[in-house]
């Protein structure tokens, strides 16, 4: 009898090892696969869509070429090319975004009857030089609406050129080409260009104590956001975030299961268990529920 009850207790001894030394496995291999993976998809998610910081999957693209990728799930594998073509493309506007904010604010200005036209010597408006003295880029400063501010303080400078168009003539493969070249006469900062040719007939008494400038700072901001918007590339840009999100939020799901399964005993039961048990609860609620007679 003593020798059944010491042979049990040994068989007992060896399937609580095994179960501690494959825990420990799967510790393993969640320590050191899928937490960095938990990491760079944690830090996608902390990316910014106000500015052109380029988003990082380097650890993305060194999975796909690593041995452990073949371990993942095919809809997992799936969904890290996804991420990894989405990231490309939001990167690729962040690339070129500060350029298509610096053309929305020329265009802005530029526009027609946006800027009044200077009333001098029948000078034009020709043309629009921007500088910008901070540490932000363009983009980051009208996704920001920080234009106006930035200018106030003197941190950016927006000079309106001012000049004439003059008829040039040239010859162009045996052709005579003609077109109106702007003579730049004189550059002017664009506060003291709108305080000088403005002329504002406030509906609001009390917006008669503002100088033009200012009444002209109160509604740019709004104004370029309103242009942003407009631009197609843009619109595919904030669609590619949307996408980008859900994919990662879908992927972080899929791994965070896979932990649980590898460290939980039984899980793939106990979550069997309380998905049939709600689902006969719905199902009695649907029956019985709405049952006035009891």
């Amino acid at each position: 009898m003593i020798n059944y009850i010491a042979i049990f207790l040994a068989f007992l001894s060896l399937v609580w090892a095994s179960r501690t030394l494959n825990f420990s496995k799967r510790s393993f291999v969640v320590k050191d696969s899928y937490n960095p993976l938990l990491d760079c998809l944690n830090s996608i998610k902390r990316f910014r869509r106000t500015n052109s910081e380029q988003i990082n999957v380097g650890y993305l693209d060194g999975l796909i070429q690593s041995y452990l990728f073949s371990a993942f799930e095919k809809k997992e594998r799936i969904l890290i090319g996804a991420i990894i073509d989405t990231v490309k493309k939001i990167n690729e506007f962040k690339s070129k975004a500060p350029s298509v904010a610096q053309r929305i604010i020329m265009e802005t200005l530029l526009g027609e009857e946006y800027l009044p036209a200077p009333s001098e010597n029948d000078y034009v408006l020709g043309d629009i030089i921007l500088k910008n003295n901070t540490k932000r880029d363009w983009y980051d400063l009208v996704v920001n609406e920080g234009i106006t501010i930035s200018l106030e303080f003197r941190e950016i400078d927006i000079f309106c050129l001012i000049g004439t168009f003059e008829p040039r003539t040239y010859e162009y493969y045996g052709e005579t080409i003609e077109e109106n070249e702007f003579i730049q006469i004189k550059g002017v900062d664009i506060e003291k260009y709108v305080n000088s040719f403005t002329k504002i007939d406030p509906p609001d008494k009390m917006l008669s104590y503002y100088s033009p400038f200012e009444l002209f700072c109160s509604s740019f901001n709004s104004d370029l956001i309103r242009e942003l918007n407009k631009k197609e590339s843009y619109i595919q840009y904030c669609r590619d975030c949307n996408e980008l999100a859900e994919q990662v939020d879908m992927l972080s799901y899929l791994i965070n299961e896979r932990i649980r399964w590898l460290l939980i005993p039984n899980y793939f039961w106990k979550k069997s268990y309380k998905i049939l048990y709600r689902q006969v609860v719905n199902v009695w609620l649907k029956m019985y529920g709405n049952d006035k007679t009891k």
